[in-house]
């Protein structure tokens, strides 16, 4: 699920030396560190709307840590407290009822999710703008939920319609419009209806190497991914054509420590295990191998992949 970017921050905010300090851990992981700050920025009695987006800050730092319960309860106090200070019709209010809502629906609290989805997209209808990003954001937010419960046909229509609109806004070749046919995809694809995924997500490539370029990191994931679509239809030859052609590709546009080259071999390498190929899993597990160097593989995974790499160099009759 894919959040859009919505509203800045208030001025002055991430000035604050407990706010950098957060900002700084989380940028390393140290995710009990960043919420730690937080609190103590909050403690420390600022104004009410910079505490409002400081702790929407912590909610994705308790989601990294494992904690979805208390990143909802999180957000839903912030949303709260946007209410009370702004009114719930208010752009600010809203996106903080944007981020509840996420954040309930990440949880797996549907029905609250469902009913902050409701009330949410028939305020946000009658004060913003159609073209208003916030606007899309609340609609395509919606659309994730109510695809996670019973509500799948609305989700499925909400996606068409914003798709459209953003289409007849000249707007088709977007982030935003980006992010829902994104999301449009993985809902085909869930839905059972994977060709039709994988012809929206071709689409999406060639939007995405007219705008980045052919070997950009997003045209290469958007390549990774109808790949994987491939793979789901049962072709599997055609997939590992591909994903081959993509590896190579990764070798030499990314950085090396780069995570899609490792996630594109990993398939690869399953793949050459179900054709039973020895000599392409001995290929593919070096390469592995050898990415492990920079990706900080843990040295299990380096230890297992040696012995599999040795096991295969046996069928084929290689020395090690």
């Amino acid at each position: 699920m894919k959040l859009y970017s919505e509203i800045p921050a208030p001025e002055g905010l991430f000035e604050h030396a407990q706010v950098k300090e957060a900002l700084v851990a989380a940028y390393w992981s140290e995710f009990e560190r960043a919420i730690a700050a937080i609190t103590e920025f909050l403690n420390d009695d600022p104004p009410e709307d910079h505490a409002i987006f400081a702790l929407r800050e912590t909610v994705p730092w308790w989601a990294e840590l494992g904690n979805l319960d208390r990143a909802a309860k999180v957000a839903t106090q912030c949303a709260q407290r946007a209410i009370q200070l702004w009114g719930s019709l208010d752009p600010m209010a809203l996106v903080m009822r944007n981020t509840q809502m996420y954040w309930l629906g990440k949880a797996g609290k549907q029905s609250k999710a469902e009913e902050c989805a409701r009330s949410l997209l028939a305020d946000a209808a009658v004060v913003l703008d159609l073209k208003e990003p916030l606007h899309a954001a609340v609609r395509n937010n919606a659309a994730r939920i109510f695809e996670g419960g019973e509500h799948r046909a609305e989700a499925e229509s909400i996606y068409i319609d914003l798709i459209s609109d953003f289409e007849a806004w000249g707007q088709s070749e977007t982030e935003h419009c980006f992010t829902t046919r994104d999301n449009y995809v993985q809902f085909l694809a869930s839905d059972g209806r994977v060709s039709e995924a994988r012809d929206l997500m071709l689409e999406q490539i060639l939007i995405f190497t007219k705008i980045y370029g052919q070997y950009s990191p997003i045209t290469l994931r958007g390549r990774y991914d109808a790949s994987i679509l491939s793979l789901h239809l049962g072709q599997m030859d055609s997939a590992r054509e591909q994903l081959e052609g993509l590896a190579q590709d990764c070798a030499k546009h990314l950085d090396v420590a780069d995570a899609l080259t490792s996630m594109v071999l990993s398939v690869l390498l399953s793949i050459a295990l179900e054709q039973d190929d020895a000599a392409a899993v001995v290929q593919v597990t070096t390469r592995l191998l050898d990415q492990a160097q920079y990706t900080g593989d843990p040295c299990q995974m380096s230890a297992g992949l040696q012995q599999l790499r040795n096991r295969y160099r046996d069928l084929c009759g290689v020395s090690h």
